[in-house]
C-alpha cells in the first residue's frame, strides 16, 4: 500500500532507523529556548526549525515508502480518519507513541487523545512557539485538494510536481486554527483564503507579533524544492502577495509563473539535509 501503517512494522524498524540517520542531523541543532519574553525573532527562527524538521521527515518517509504520506487515511466509508501528522511520528523519533497509536479508532478516540497528548508535551513540532493555547492545536498545515502535493488519501511522489518546485506550496505555517494536531484536518484550497495573514483560520497566517501587530511580513511556507535539491529551504512568504499568485503556487501542475519576490530574503532558512 506504500505507507507504514499498512506494512509490518517489526520489518519496516531498520529502513525507519536508516532513514532516521539524517534525522540526527537536525536534532542535533540547538533548539531556540523559548521563553515568555521571547523576541520575535527567537519564535521565527523556532518556527523555522519546526519546519526544517517536519521536511526532513516527509522525505525519509518518501525513502521508506516510496511516496509522500496522503493528506489523510480514510474509514471504511472514505471519511478522513487519521492526519498525515500522524504518519510522521516515528520519523519524528516518537516511535513509541506511534506503535500505540490505534489506527482502527477514529483520531479522537480516548486511547488517541491520551497518545497525542503525549507527543504534544514534548518537543511537538507540529505546533509553533508563538502558540500558547490551546496547547494540542497545530500550527502546520499542508496544501491539500484538486491539483495540488497531496489530493486527500492519494499519495504523491516527487516526480509528480511538474511546477517549478521552488514556488509550489507544501506545508504552510497557520496560527488559530483550532485544528487538533491528530485531526485529519488541512488548508483545502476549495474553501481557504489565499490572502497570507488573513485573519481567518483557514489562511496561510503567522502569529509572531510585534509589540502591537501581527507580524507584517508575511508567513513561513515550506517549498517542493527540498524533494529535489536536497536542501530544506524554509521560506517567509510576504503578506502583500496577490491572492491569485498564491493560489498559483498550491498546484502541482498549472504551468504558472511565479515572481521571485513573494519571498522575503530575511525569513529564508537553509539546511543541507540529504
Amino acid at each position: 500500500m506504500g505507507q507504514l501503517h499498512h506494512m509490518d512494522r517489526a520489518a519496516a524498524t531498520c529502513r525507519i532507523c536508516l532513514a532516521g540517520c539524517l534525522w540526527v542531523a537536525v536534532r542535533a541543532i540547538p533548539a531556540c529556548t523559548v521563553s515568555k519574553h521571547a523576541g520575535e525573532g527567537t519564535w521565527r527562527t523556532q518556527c523555522r526549525h519546526n519546519l526544517k524538521q517536519i521536511a526532513l521527515a516527509l522525505a525519509n518517509y518518501h525513502d521508506v515508502n516510496g511516496c509522500y504520506p496522503p493528506a489523510y487515511i480514510p474509514d471504511a466509508e472514505g471519511r478522513p480518519m487519521h492526519s498525515w501528522r500522524v504518519l510522521l511520528l516515528p520519523y519524528l523519533e516518537f516511535y513509541g507513541e506511534y506503535k500505540e497509536y490505534r489506527f482502527d479508532e477514529p483520531w479522537n478516540s480516548p486511547d488517541n487523545l491520551e497518545i497525542s497528548r503525549s507527543v504534544a508535551s514534548r518537543a511537538n513540532p507540529y505546533r509553533s512557539p508563538d502558540q500558547r493555547k490551546p496547547w494540542m492545536e497545530t500550527n502546520y498545515m499542508m496544501i491539500v485538494g484538486p491539483g495540488t502535493i497531496c489530493e486527500g488519501a492519494h499519495s504523491m511522489r516527487v516526480e509528480d510536481v511538474c511546477d517549478d518546485p521552488a514556488t509550489t506550496l507544501v506545508i504552510a505555517e497557520v496560527f488559530g486554527t483550532g485544528v487538533h494536531w491528530t485531526e485529519p484536518k488541512d488548508l483545502d484550497v476549495a474553501t481557504m483564503s489565499f490572502w497570507v495573514n488573513d485573519p481567518r483560520p483557514d489562511a496561510i497566517r503567522s502569529g509572531h507579533r510585534r509589540r502591537d501587530h501581527i507580524n507584517a511580513m508575511g508567513a513561513h511556507v515550506l517549498l517542493a524544492d527540498f524533494f529535489y535539491s536536497g536542501t530544506f529551504v524554509v521560506r517567509l512568504l510576504s503578506e502583500d502577495t496577490d491572492p491569485d499568485v498564491v493560489r498559483a503556487m498550491t498546484t502541482i501542475d498549472g504551468g504558472e509563473s511565479v515572481p521571485e519576490d513573494v519571498f522575503s530574503s530575511e525569513g529564508q532558512s537553509t539546511l543541507f539535509g540529504r
